[in-house]
């Protein structure tokens, strides 16, 4: 068995679990690169092959128990172990609001977004207390769990849900010595969010709730998701971190001009 750890990236193939799996795997990390977009997978997983890279893609909806269950096994049996669990896959859903929102794609939110983080943290962390080993997991909430938006109310929820659930999965897999952090990121230039940061009205009207006129870039998460994972964050443990440049923190009017 390779002394290399093994993380198991979801929803690996775009965005920031793309951005992710490149992280890990240029960092001597082997990857298990999971998501449902067969194409995009197997193009970011060849890239990353050519230069080198220990990485392997798994196709899986993670939804699907079933689904989440088989991968799992499949991970285990190619790399003997997983370390650790990024659990990034995510859908949107619509944006009509209160009123009017779909029930089918609010369920779909949460099927994804919640169900599908919390099957794998099951699967994964009985591996992971199976073999003794000290892993950790991390877990993809948002700003939007934190402050009110006009961002879907499926998205919203789900988000909420994974960030009551990230302190409850650390302090309920703590004896068996498994850290369970999560990422918040801020708004981000992901294929998921085109549709905002290709509309340059909407895009700077988001720019500059953050505190230095920015949107977030998917390496940005994946660099906090790293640390989380690293040996330097071992006391970290229940933790939400924020990568929003202080979009969080709120942005005020600025009254150092004034006399």
């Amino acid at each position: 068995m390779s002394n290399k750890k093994v993380i198991l990236i979801t929803g690996a193939a775009m965005g920031i679990g793309r951005a992710a799996a490149c992280k890990f795997a240029r960092n001597d990390w082997s990857v298990a690169m999971i998501d449902r977009e067969k194409e995009a997978l197997m193009a970011v997983s060849e890239d990353l092959k050519k230069e080198g890279r220990d990485v392997e893609p798994f196709l899986c909806d993670v939804s699907d128990y079933e689904q989440c269950n088989d991968t799992v096994e499949k991970v285990v049996a190619h790399y003997r172990k997983i370390d650790a669990l990024y659990n990034n896959a995510g859908v949107l859903g619509d944006r009509l609001g209160i009123l009017d929102f779909d029930h089918k794609a609010f369920q779909e939110a949460f099927q994804t977004n919640v169900f599908g983080s919390m099957y794998m943290i099951q699967l994964v962390s009985r591996t992971m207390v199976e073999r003794k080993l000290e892993g950790c997991i991390i877990n993809t909430t948002s700003i939007n769990a934190d402050i009110a938006t006009w961002d879907p109310v499926g998205y919203i929820g789900s988000k909420g849900a994974m960030r009551c659930l990230t302190r409850t999965c650390a302090f309920q897999l703590g004896k068996y010595k498994i850290r369970v952090n999560a990422v918040s990121p801020g708004a981000t230039v992901t294929p998921m969010a085109r549709a905002s940061w290709e509309n340059k009205e909407v895009y700077d009207t988001v720019a500059g709730l953050h505190i230095r006129n920015m949107w977030i870039q998917p390496e940005m998460v994946a660099d906090a998701a790293f640390f989380l994972a690293s040996e330097e964050a071992y006391g970290i443990n229940g933790v939400i971190l924020p990568v929003d440049d202080g979009y969080t923190c709120g942005k005020s009017a600025d009254f150092s001009k004034i006399s």
